[in-house]
């Protein structure tokens, strides 16, 4: 079994108002989760997303970054290969 490395959070644009429901989903590449995030921001949800403990290094991607994360080179590949666990 390979080891899921990213998450993607969301919560659906139809959540009844007041209740905060999150949904989320692993994944073991970066590049599936920005396919997934990508598709869950066309449906107008709110997404964040990063790594998963103890997986490093750490990243985490807010609502506010999720567009400039989208369109970045894959994070493993900027850190000298796979993310390793520490």
């Amino acid at each position: 079994m390979m080891s899921h490395y990213w998450y993607v959070a969301f919560r659906q644009p139809n959540d009844v108002p007041g209740v905060y429901v999150r949904n989320s989903k692993t994944f073991v590449t970066e590049t599936e989760a920005k396919k997934f995030a990508r598709e869950r921001l066309e449906e107008g949800c709110d997404v964040s997303a990063g790594t998963i403990n103890p997986f490093r290094p750490k990243k985490t991607v807010g609502l506010a970054q999720i567009a400039s994360w989208l369109e970045a080179p894959d994070f493993g590949s900027t850190v000298s290969g796979a993310i390793k666990k520490t």
